[in-house]
């Protein structure tokens, strides 16, 4: 799946400011970097007012990538833009801008708020810090040999290990009523969240 994040706006919004610092944007890039490594099968494209350039440019920024609308355009712009060439993929819209998810709506592109979609993303790394160290507390060595490259190997994929019922353990706490899901447009954001 797609997720294409009206970057500042989530920022923003999760953090209550108008400006966002070097520190904090590097940090929240730093917790998509993890979220990526996570969910390899999820593309994270971030979208960015400005940059150093008068039109758009993509940066890859390790695992995720990087939009910068230029000088010539904004964001929402950008992100319209690419709502449009992307219509036919498994995509999901991150944004509390009202016109960006009707305008998603117009192409029958789901789109999350960005503070429920912050406190899934929240929830996914505290789960997978939590198995990282049971795991991490059970590995047990069923050899006396000696391969140090063997054990590095073994301990390193067991950290990857998936709890069968991770799925029950994550408590999605949304903003919304659990009744609001009966149509079928909300059952598939439902399924969308959960490939988040």
């Amino acid at each position: 799946m797609i997720i294409l994040i009206d970057a500042y706006n989530l920022f923003k919004t999760v953090l209550h400011v108008k400006f966002i610092s070097d520190q904090q944007r590097i940090q929240f890039l730093q917790l998509f970097e993890k979220y990526a490594q996570l969910r390899p099968n999820n593309q994270v494209i971030l979208v960015f007012d400005g940059g150093q350039d008068f039109y758009e440019i993509e940066q890859n920024y390790k695992h995720i990538t990087l939009l910068y609308s230029g000088a010539m355009q904004i964001a929402d712009d950008v992100i319209k833009k690419k709502l449009y060439e992307l219509q036919s993929y498994d995509i999901l819209l991150i944004t509390c801008d009202r016109e960006l998810r009707r305008y998603a709506a117009n192409y029958q592109i789901e789109s999350l708020g960005s503070l429920e979609f912050y406190k899934i993303l929240q929830d996914i790394i505290k789960q997978q810090n939590k198995q990282e160290v049971i795991i991490a507390q059970t590995i047990y060595k069923t050899t006396m040999n000696e391969n140090n490259d063997l054990d590095i190997l073994m301990e390193l994929g067991s950290r990857r290990l998936m709890i069968k019922d991770k799925d029950q353990d994550l408590q999605i706490e949304m903003r919304i009523s659990h009744n609001r899901f009966d149509t079928k447009k909300d059952k598939k954001l439902l399924k969308k969240i959960a490939k988040i």
